[in-house]
């Protein structure tokens, strides 16, 4: 640091210098103050900016490897003062890239070799960075060639792979390693070392392979068929086929094709399009008329997509009773062999994927049309639908009654009882326990499989107990239920409600009148009185509403008498039957109550 102060009369100057300039320990506010005989002295402030030459680093701090096809992120970090405003990138080849402090990009092979990085803040010369970047590759772009040869004399295979890191090279011929390196030399070949060689090359990327022939031909001047060989050729139905068969041998020998012992051409190329019935092995012969006549076979193997794909039975319509076994087979042509799938109503049945449907103890809901569906790597067709007609006759439901108490003075009983049949032709009876006991019954039909019936049961005041056994019936079989009369107990509804855990069952609920809607109810409503079956103190079950979202299902419980837990037995059958019950998922933590006891006294049937 220096101080240089000049004055003369009325001027005075004054310098102060630095050298070596430090950014860290001289870049700060610098004052100054002059005092003479005045008693106001001079102060002036001054900052010292210190200008500092851009630097720079590349980070990854060292040269990487990457694999071709990842991501490279090349990050470089700067110094100096102003800071760096200027970035320059130039790639292995030369050529400028666009980016600031971070290049990024999907790495290929022709990304290998040493990235620059030029950085510039205006202050003193451009700092540069370098990092080499080496991209690995496997095998690929095996260049070879086939050789044709006389028999004795030598032969050189060569071949060239590129791949990063260098890969191995060896040459394998019917399973065994022939030689290493790019070249394979043959001495005096003999006519069994003609053939098919595999050039094989890997490095720790992966592998690549090529298969070239060797000719040998033989010096005789008897025929040698040197092509085709005894192999199997896929072709598909319609296309143009071209068969080859090379035969040496002096004079030149002629060749004839036949199939199944039938000429069917003469020369060296056989022309055709195949049809599905040209599934067959071709021979081509050569003879010169100087020793024996060659033979050689080649078979093509024609493959079309699926026809004629039919269900048997073929009928239009089988009709089951609910719980009887279904049973359908598919069939149809096709080449390669199908893989089967069944339709039921549009939809896939995932669990059938054979050419036999099979379905045990079939149920109302699997009634609709069916479909096989067979399909190969050529296309895929349909049968058309067979209709499955499953006749089912539900148990007995008590709906909403008009009147459902009795009295001394009101010995008149209503109910009503819904059935759901499939033929909907049902007839209902009833028989009472006691002769002086009456019953009518009026019906209507509910629905298109549905009705609905209306009894009236006229009780005697002597009748204490008494008891009315209904019967529903049609073709499927007969479904029974008695009614108890009961003395006057307190009797109690009791809301419940649990969660169905399938989402699929979202969509039945956006239409209560839909047939989904109904099948969700019915489902829920066979769970709760198989739960509660036999318990003595349960009158009616009702399923009240869903709940979207959560799909919540809400029910009623009318029980008769003080129960302690109502929903006691839906627990227990839940928890022996477990979660899944009649398609349905249920969560067995969600049954609870869901709201509060009406209690009425009343009796009923």
């Amino acid at each position: 640091m220096d101080l240089d102060v000049q004055a003369n009369l009325n001027v005075l100057n004054i310098t102060f210098s630095l050298r070596n300039l430090s950014r860290k320990a001289d870049e700060m506010y610098y004052r100054i103050t002059v005092y003479d005989d005045d008693p106001d002295s001079s102060v002036k402030n001054t900052k010292l900016n210190v200008d500092v030459p851009s630097s720079c680093e590349i980070y990854p701090g060292k040269n990487i490897t990457v694999n071709e096809t990842d991501n490279v992120s090349l990050n470089v970090t700067t110094t100096g003062n102003p800071p760096v405003y200027e970035y320059i990138w130039t790639h292995p080849n030369g050529s400028r890239l666009t980016a600031n402090s971070t290049l990024i990009f999907t790495a290929s092979r022709q990304d290998t070799g040493t990235y620059k990085v030029s950085v510039y803040n205006g202050v003193g010369d451009r700092s540069y960075c370098t990092r080499h970047v080496t991209v690995q590759y496997p095998p690929d772009r095996i260049t070879c060639s086939n050789k044709t040869v006389l028999e004795g004399d030598d032969v050189q295979l060569v071949c060239s792979a590129n791949g990063n890191p260098p890969p191995d090279m060896m040459w394998i011929r019917n399973g065994n390693i022939q030689g290493m390196g790019s070249t394979l030399l043959i001495k005096g070949v003999t006519k069994s070392e003609g053939g098919t060689y595999t050039f094989f090359t890997n490095n720790s990327l992966g592998y690549k392979s090529i298969e070239i022939s060797i000719t040998v031909q033989i010096r005789s001047k008897s025929p040698e068929i040197t092509n085709p060989y005894k192999q199997v050729i896929l072709f598909n139905e319609g296309k143009d086929v071209s068969l080859v068969c090379n035969a040496s041998g002096y004079p030149v020998p002629n060749i004839t094709w036949t199939k199944h012992g039938t000429v069917i051409g003469v020369g060296r190329i056989f022309k055709t399009r195949v049809k599905r019935n040209d599934s067959s092995c071709y021979t081509c012969t050569a003879d010169n008329g100087i020793g024996h006549a060659k033979n050689a076979s080649i078979c093509l193997d024609v493959q079309y997509p699926p026809s004629n794909v039919k269900i048997t039975p073929s009928i239009a319509s089988t009709f089951l009773k609910e719980g009887d076994n279904l049973s359908l087979y598919c069939q149809g042509d096709s080449n390669p062999d199908p893989t089967y799938a069944w339709r039921h109503s549009g939809e896939l049945l995932t669990s059938q994927q054979s050419r036999s449907l099979i379905i045990k103890n079939i149920n109302q809901r699997q009634n609709g049309l069916y479909r096989c569906e067979a399909k190969n790597r050529l296309g895929f067709v349909l049968s058309k639908p067979i209709e499955v007609v499953v006749q089912y006759l539900d148990p007995l439901e008590v709906i909403g009654s008009s009147n459902k108490s009795y009295s001394q003075s009101n010995p008149l009983v209503l109910f009503n009882l819904s059935i759901n049949a499939y033929p909907s032709n049902t007839s209902l009876s009833c028989s009472p326990s006691a002769p002086n006991i009456l019953t009518t019954i009026t019906s209507h039909d509910a629905g298109l499989n549905g009705k609905q019936y209306l009894v009236f049961v006229v009780i005697q005041n002597d009748v204490d107990n008494a008891s009315i056994l209904c019967k529903a019936e049609n073709s499927v079989g007969v479904r029974e239920r008695t009614f108890y009369r009961r003395p006057i107990l307190l009797k109690e509804s009791f809301a419940g409600q649990f969660r169905l855990t399938y989402p699929k069952w979202q969509d039945n609920l956006q239409d209560v009148k839909s047939a989904g809607y109904n099948d969700l109810k019915q489902k829920c409503i066979k769970i709760l009185q198989a739960a509660y079956l036999g318990v003595p103190y349960l009158a009616a079950i009702k399923v009240k509403d869903f709940i979207k979202g959560s799909i919540i299902v809400r029910f009623e419980l009318e029980v008769i008498g003080q129960v302690p837990d109502p929903l006691l037995p839906l627990r227990e059958y839940i928890k022996t039957q477990g979660e899944e019950i009649n398609g349905l998922q249920m969560d067995y933590n969600s049954i609870q109550k869901s709201s509060e006891r009406h209690i009425t006294s009343r009796d009923k049937f």
